[in-house]
């Protein structure tokens, strides 16, 4: 998948030099070119810690924006679509006592498959414009203009700067966004607003256009802890764990009733197993990393901004053309580095199914959901309603089914009489033998 346009990179945290730290909290896509149906690609572009809010295009290919945040902030749509001269993505972000809202534009370019004027967009972005400009967070317009706002004598990027000062808003970007030298990726604030802590800078060419990074003087969002829980399984030495049960009172002096047979069982293996392997838990800190990165793809990165760096102090095109042929080397380490590991991943667990299932959704994009039962302070009793649930459920489905039947047999469109049929009533309890005969089977 390619990503044509921008990528805004905000940080919420200032580095000890002033300048933006290349780990970023908020990244902002514009021409993600993504379908409802891309799974996998919303996989890919989803870094571990984070979460990918997007918008596609719909009806048609190209356009399309993005969110990408980090797991900690708390974000909440509150519009978006599409007009006739621009899309449009706009989303609160908070994180504790702090709010931030961002309205991402991709203002689609005139041409002979979208003959749509830049007069169209002004009138729809001052509608627009109306329409947020009351907010009570400080807001962040930000997006691909398509607008040459660095010519002074261009009639559109005049009436443009005119349109932000009548509405008491600024932009900051003074330096080219495009490889054609102009700036078209644009940073808006209220002008009484002032969480940017310094002027945007370009820094990756990304596609055609460079990122544009920024400072937000607002606070970063703390750290994600999370305390789990866990049992050292592989230190259990098996030798003596089956000198344990075989000594056991359940493989001894098993009890005759069923219940009592239950209870002995969860009762011994939980002790032999908490007396081998103790649960334990620890707090940790979120520090996701990708498992393909290696020596390689880090030296790659290194030559790469190396490249960037001697071509801009130099501008020159042959210094331009190394750049691009190191940037497309690091890109395709990386993409083969992906796929090893996963053709690996695969092949290793061919027999282990619960691993293949947890790469096939981490691909897909498939959130882990937590099973949540019903508060009970009793198991028994949370075993009963649970039962009980279900029997009536069954009585309910049954109820229902008799009294279509019953339509149906007397339905004079039907033109006939249905002949009588079976009916289930109810399920054969099954006696404490029988059960205990179905546990002793599936040990076997």
């Amino acid at each position: 998948m390619q990503l044509l346009g921008l990528a805004f990179l905000l940080d919420l945290a200032m580095s000890h030099s002033g300048q933006a730290s290349t780990g970023a909290d908020i990244y902002i896509f514009t021409e993600t070119w993504l379908t409802e149906r891309d799974m996998a690609h919303r996989a890919e572009l989803t870094l571990p810690g984070f979460k990918l809010l997007d918008q596609p295009r719909l009806g048609r290919t190209g356009g399309g924006l993005a969110l990408l945040i980090k797991s900690g902030l708390d974000a909440k749509k509150m519009d978006g679509g599409e007009r006739r001269s621009f899309e449009f993505f706009e989303w609160t972000l908070r994180y504790g006592s702090n709010s931030l809202r961002i309205a991402v534009i991709y203002r689609i370019p005139y041409s002979q498959a979208h003959p749509v004027t830049t007069s169209v967009f002004f009138d729809e972005f001052i509608t627009y414009l109306e329409s947020i400009i009351m907010s009570p967070e400080p807001l962040l317009i930000t997006g691909d203009f398509n607008i040459h706002v660095d010519v002074h004598t261009d009639s559109d990027a005049s009436r443009f700067q005119d349109l932000l000062s009548s509405m008491g808003l600024q932009q900051h970007v003074d330096k080219s966004t495009h490889i054609s030298g102009h700036t078209l990726d644009l940073m808006i604030t209220r002008c009484s607003d002032s969480f940017l802590t310094a002027k945007p800078m370009t820094d990756y060419l990304f596609s055609d256009h460079f990122t544009v990074l920024c400072d937000l003087a607002l606070s970063k969002p703390s750290p994600k802890n999370e305390q789990i829980s866990y049992r050292k399984l592989k230190a259990i030495k098996i030798e003596d764990f089956k000198q344990d049960l075989s000594t056991s009172e359940l493989c001894n002096y098993s009890p005759d009733s069923l219940n009592d047979l239950v209870e002995c069982y969860n009762d011994t293996l939980s002790q032999v197993l908490e007396r081998h392997a103790p649960l334990r838990s620890k707090v940790i800190r979120s520090r996701p990393l990708v498992p393909w990165f290696n020596e390689d793809i880090k030296n790659a990165r290194r030559e790469k901004r190396k490249a960037e760096r001697k071509w801009r102090r130099s501008g020159k095109h042959d210094d331009m053309l190394s750049y691009k042929k190191i940037k497309n080397t690091t890109n395709r380490l990386m993409n083969e580095a992906r796929s090893q590991y996963y053709h690996d991943f695969i092949n290793d667990n061919s027999s282990n199914q619960k691993k293949l299932f947890a790469a096939a959704n981490t691909l897909l994009n498939q959130r882990k959901k937590n099973t949540v039962l019903p508060p009970c302070d009793d198991k028994l009793e949370l075993a009963d309603r649970m039962g009980s649930y279900f029997v009536q459920k069954i009585t309910d489905i049954g109820t229902r089914l008799d009294v279509m039947a019953q339509d149906l047999s007397t339905d004079p469109l039907l033109n006939c009489t249905l002949s009588p049929t079976p009916k289930f009533s109810k399920f054969t309890a099954l006696s404490e033998l029988e059960v205990r005969k179905l546990i002793e089977k599936s040990w076997s």
